[in-house]
């Protein structure tokens, strides 16, 4: 973000004075380079103040209670950007001194938009949230949940920019998004980003410029629904083909109780039955039955048999 340099007010200006123990208001209107009506510092005392000025005024008796109401303009194509830029300006008027020189600086965010890219875009909107109050002694901003869409000015460069509440980020991730561009081909909407240059954004700051530099490309053949979407399948897992020569093998095993020995004793070759309970089924459907299996070792080789693993077919 870019700091916005300071402004100059034209029209009419909310005016405050506290001189310590109360809070005057005055509107004030520029005309010929000065305020009218002139202030006499002798009305609002002789100690310290603080004067403070917003422009611009909006609605009738504004700069006669502590607290003003504003609104943002949804067309900010042409006039309307600079009534929306509000100004603000304050500083301390030191006992003894009659005059005081008061620089504006801007109260709301700019918002820029570069478009780049082989689309032909047609229109671009910006969300914000549209109403507000102002504290014409301090200058802070209280924002409404009020949501809206801003037509921004399009320059001779052929950027956008309008002006919106400092507010939080956070409302313009969600699927309303923060810009909608519609292009000869369909309608973008893009979201505020985590980041910026690498830090958090969290907010649009006052008196801040925020521009965004965003390039569109023309949907290729794929489904544009999933286009630079990262898609999750899970209860999937699909190994590498091993090739045909190491293709693994498996083991079905049946409830079939356990090996016993069926005969023979020591120096002699024993076999050994596979039991099964009865009335298992095999994999055919057909009743598995008890298998003789020939160990390859004898008895009176060291230790007991081991029996083998045998395939055995239903």
């Amino acid at each position: 973000m870019t700091r916005e340099p300071a402004a100059s007010p034209k029209g009419t200006a909310w005016g405050s004075i506290f001189n310590g123990t109360e809070v005057a208001y005055r509107e004030l209107t520029l005309t010929g380079g000065e305020w009218q009506p002139q202030l006499r510092r002798s009305d609002f005392g002789a100690g310290e103040q603080t004067l403070a000025a917003c422009s611009p005024v909006q609605g009738a008796g504004a700069g006669k209670s502590p607290v003003a109401e504003f609104t943002l303009a949804a067309d900010q194509s042409a006039e309307g950007l600079a009534a929306a830029d509000l100004l603000f300006a304050q500083r301390s008027l030191p006992a003894g001194s009659n005059r005081a020189e008061l620089s504006f600086t801007h109260a709301m965010h700019r918002l820029r938009i570069e478009l780049s890219g082989d689309e032909q875009v047609l229109s671009v909107e910006l969300r914000s949230r549209m109403k507000g109050s102002l504290e014409l002694l301090t200058g802070g901003l209280t924002q409404a949940d009020e949501f809206g869409w801003i037509t921004p000015r399009r320059n001779a460069d052929g950027s956008y920019e309008a002006v919106i509440f400092p507010q939080s980020v956070e409302a313009f991730r969600s699927d309303e998004g923060l810009l909608r561009i519609t292009t000869s081909e369909r309608e973008i909407i893009y979201k505020a980003p985590e980041q910026l240059d690498g830090a958090p954004l969290e907010r649009f700051e006052a008196g801040k410029q925020l521009t965004l530099r965003l390039t569109l490309r023309k949907p290729s053949g794929a489904d544009s629904e999933l286009a630079n979407r990262s898609l999750w399948v899970y209860g999937l897992s699909v190994p590498d083909f091993p090739g045909e020569g190491n293709l693994p093998t498996y083991n079905v095993a049946f409830d079939v109780g356990a090996y016993r020995p069926a005969s023979g004793s020591v120096g002699t070759s024993p076999t050994w039955r596979l039991k099964t309970s009865p009335g298992a089924k095999g994999a055919a459907g057909s009743t598995a039955t008890s298998r003789t299996i020939t160990p390859s070792r004898t008895a009176a080789s060291a230790g007991p048999p081991r029996p083998r693993t045998c395939c055995c077919g239903g």
